[in-house]
């Protein structure tokens, strides 16, 4: 997880693309009914570049020490910079990795359709079974600690 950036794309030629804004903005990281991670390494940064209605986002944040631990069984929610189609279909997909207390692993995000919101979600490996959990507050309680994000979607808003 070195190297940890938001910025986002942007088109290899000097001819406007129709459609086409980028632009940076602040993830909000949320765990209604718990007290989601505070970032002072890298605070939450978030970049996106939009061709027409589809939009690419990249996500980072990280701490090495300070900071607020997150506590409690509450799923993290992120803000998105745009808001989801409202015909899109929330299926759960590996969007980065996080980091907590020196493990690193998938993350996984799901989207609500008509919202700008994406749930989380993580792998957990039992033995030779994997499953997907909430990704909750607790998972984010070491000192170093980082969630790093790429991914898209379709978008309704003009």
């Amino acid at each position: 997880m070195s190297g940890l950036t938001a910025n986002p794309p942007v088109p290899s030629n000097t001819q406007a693309v129709a459609g086409y804004s980028s632009g940076v903005y602040t993830p909000v990281l949320t765990g209604p009914g718990g007290t989601p991670p505070t970032y002072t390494g890298t605070p939450p940064t978030g970049g996106y570049a939009r061709v027409g209605n589809l939009v690419f986002a990249t996500v980072a944040m990280s701490n090495a020490a300070g900071g607020v631990a997150g506590v409690g069984p509450a799923q993290l929610i992120l803000s998105l910079p745009f808001p989801v189609s409202a015909g899109m279909f929330p299926t759960r997909l590996i969007i980065g990795s996080y980091r907590n207390s020196g493990t690193e692993r998938s993350i996984l995000g799901a989207v609500s359709p008509g919202t700008t919101t994406l749930f989380l979600y993580r792998d957990q490996v039992n033995g030779s079974n994997a499953d997907q959990v909430i990704f909750t507050c607790a998972d984010q309680n070491g000192a170093d600690r980082a969630i790093v994000a790429q991914f898209y979607y379709p978008t309704d808003a003009p």
